[in-house]
This record gives C-alpha cells, structure tokens and sequence, in this order.
C-alpha cells in the first residue's frame, strides 16, 4: 500500500509517501525500489520498520519505508508503483533426494525445496503539483512545511565597545526542504 500525506503540493516542496508490504510469506533476497523521475526525485527516509499486524485472522509481516518526493514542476506527475523483488519458498518443487537423505528434518531458511522468484509492482502514485503562487512569481520561492530563522550574537550580552568585533550568526531551518533550497544568508 501507498500513502501520501498531501495530494497536491506546491512545485519543489516536499511530498512524504509511506510505502508498506504485507507479507504471509518468508521473503528472501528482497528489495523494494521506487525510481523517480526528472519531474519527481525520489529519496529514502530513515531505515525500515517491521511490525506485525493480523487482518482477518491472518498475521502478516508488515515492512513500512518512508520516502521524500519532490515535485520538479508544476501539474500531474506519475510515478510507476514500487516494485518488489524476492524470492519466495516454492512448496510445489520437487526435494532433491540426495539432499533430503543428507539433511533429514533439518530445518534450512528457504527449506530444501528451494525458492521461486517474485515480482510485484504496487499501483502508480499520482499527484498534482500546484504551481507558484502569483504573488510569489519572482524571488526566492520556499515552499516550507516550517520555518525557522535564528540569530545568535558574540559577544551574547551585546555589549560592545569600539574597535571590538561583534559577530551576528543566522541559521535557517525548513521542513520539507533540502539545503540547497535555502537562501543564502551570507550576503
């Protein structure tokens, strides 16, 4: 399943999209990718959580990645559905006499009949990227979720005297962007 958390941002602000698989099977070998594009990036949140949940007296295995997209341009952007690549037990293979002989009950991760190969795209994700608003046409453009500006002074009491340095340091912090979307405070 795919969610996100807002269907139509504005263009180069940040997007979350929370991608999660339900398995009632053993995975092998997995990976899950979701390819941006030139008119959506694409990144990787954090590390991926593993809870279990049970639905209709099944229990899965759910795996849930976060991700961050950031529309490039204004309009309907698609992005093809994440796609999972693994390998599952294959019940219906055949055992290797040999091999049942030499192993007996053992017990062998993916289990002596082998694994099969599985491939599953989950639904594209869709949204619509507003454009710049008119009265923001020209400038710098900060499409934040939050924003903070702050200021520190050195000497922090703000007592100077002639001829002594006096420092002013800003820091700039927005949520939903990535620092080089940042004005540069310098100048």
């Amino acid at each position: 399943t795919t969610s996100l958390d807002s269907l139509q941002p504005y263009v180069q602000s940040a997007v979350s999209l929370k991608v999660q698989l339900y398995s009632d099977k053993k995975l092998f070998q997995a990976s899950l990718d979701l390819p941006g594009t030139a008119d959506l990036l694409v990144r990787r949140l954090g590390e991926d959580v593993t809870t279990q949940e049970t639905r209709n007296g099944r229990t899965y295995q759910v795996i849930t990645r976060h991700y961050l997209l950031v529309p490039q341009r204004s309009g309907e952007l698609q992005l093809d559905g994440p796609v999972l690549n693994a390998q599952v037990a294959d019940v219906n293979s055949r055992v290797d006499p040999f091999l049942a002989r030499l192993f007996g009950q053992l017990q062998i991760e993916g289990g002596l009949g082998g694994t099969r190969p599985l491939r599953l795209r989950g639904d594209p994700v869709k949204l619509m990227a507003q454009p710049r608003p008119p009265a923001q046409r020209t400038g710098d453009w900060l499409p934040a979720q939050q924003l903070t500006l702050e200021d520190a002074w050195r000497p922090a009491d703000r007592t100077i005297a002639v001829g002594e340095p006096l420092t002013r340091r800003l820091r700039i912090a927005a949520v939903g962007q990535s620092a080089s979307q940042l004005p540069d405070l310098s100048a």
